[in-house]
């Protein structure tokens, strides 16, 4: 299906739906055998490097008559009690037997889970994806004493160290999503191009400076790519190139206390982050909570204006330059 303006440059629509899949055939069958083995494992890369979409695949994979991996998205369950509840949910959808509790003890909601897994011999895996997000990490402990094999997904290896001593030695298994080489990301772009527009109506240059802008995050590059399509639909034009990629002034989509932050990010360049929040405090009249504060470096993250580096209180912040 495309999406045409009177022109010769159209957009396949049909592309967008497609995800991010290449050079990742090791890891997911790495992924995949860590799941028929019941072996608990943490899955860790940069952002953008397709660790989501290498796993949702195994889970298709793994998923059978006789086996079934539930996968839950940290970013949106933050806390233990909306892990547990989101479990149940997919539980009451995926088998005949339904569980019916009302509680807002996590206690009683492990306690149930762990009654209804024993009549459930295929509900064998738990993926927690995106778990820097996760504020209360001792829902692995409850997963972990439930039964699950518990597969933990993060962007850095040190997040493992928000877990219990206890839970912490059951992982053992660690699979690493190396970033993706210049050459890669320029090839699974100029992939994702071909498929959005068609050989012949864009320039090589426009997917060499996407590739440099995204530097190594797939999820922007691919973006990138897209304004710069939807850029050229608007303009009538016949082929796409390095000019219609969105120039876009980083500053003016800041908050003023996000634009603190960022002159403090840019003086330091690499800072611990209660130094951050220490200098981001002197710097603003009125500053915020660090629970806000917090917000704000996540946004500036997903922004790809500052990289965080480890977990908690080991958080250091670098400038993306």
């Amino acid at each position: 299906m495309f999406m045409a303006d009177e022109t010769k440059l159209a957009l396949n629509l049909e592309a967008l739906k497609e995800t991010r899949f290449a050079y990742r055939d090791e890891e997911v069958s790495q992924i995949v055998l860590s799941m028929s083995n019941n072996v608990n494992t943490y899955v860790y890369g940069s952002v953008g490097t397709g660790k989501t979409t290498a796993v949702k695949h195994a889970i298709g994979k793994f998923n059978d008559a006789k086996s079934k991996a539930i996968y839950v998205n940290c970013s949106i369950c933050e806390t233990e009690y909306a892990v547990l509840r989101e479990i149940i949910d997919q539980i009451n959808e995926s088998f005949v037997q339904k569980i019916f509790i009302e509680t807002r003890s996590n206690y009683d909601l492990v306690r149930r889970i762990k009654k209804e897994k024993e009549r459930l011999p295929g509900l064998k895996v738990v993926v927690l994806d995106h778990i820097d997000a996760l504020e209360e990490a001792k829902i692995v402990d409850g997963l972990l004493d439930i039964g699950f094999a518990v597969f933990l997904v993060g962007d850095q290896p040190k997040a493992l160290h928000r877990l219990s001593a206890l839970s912490q030695s059951y992982f053992a298994n660690v699979i690493q999503f190396k970033d993706y080489t210049s050459e890669q990301t320029t090839k699974i772009l100029q992939s994702k191009m071909r498929h959005m527009v068609g050989e012949g109506f864009y320039k090589e240059r426009l997917v060499m400076q996407a590739a440099v802008l995204c530097n190594g995050n797939l999820g922007y590059g691919e973006n990138l790519l897209l304004a710069s399509v939807l850029k050229a639909v608007s303009l009538k034009k016949g082929c796409v190139d390095e000019s219609d990629i969105p120039h876009i002034e980083k500053d003016e989509e800041l908050s003023p206390d996000e634009k603190a932050i960022m002159e403090v990010m840019k003086e330091q360049h690499s800072v611990q982050g209660g130094q951050l929040y220490r200098l981001y405090c002197e710097r603003t009249r009125f500053a915020k909570a660090e629970r806000t504060f917090r917000n704000y470096m996540r946004s500036l993250s997903e922004r790809n204006l500052v990289k965080a580096i480890g977990t908690n209180k080991g958080r250091v912040y670098e400038l993306v330059e």
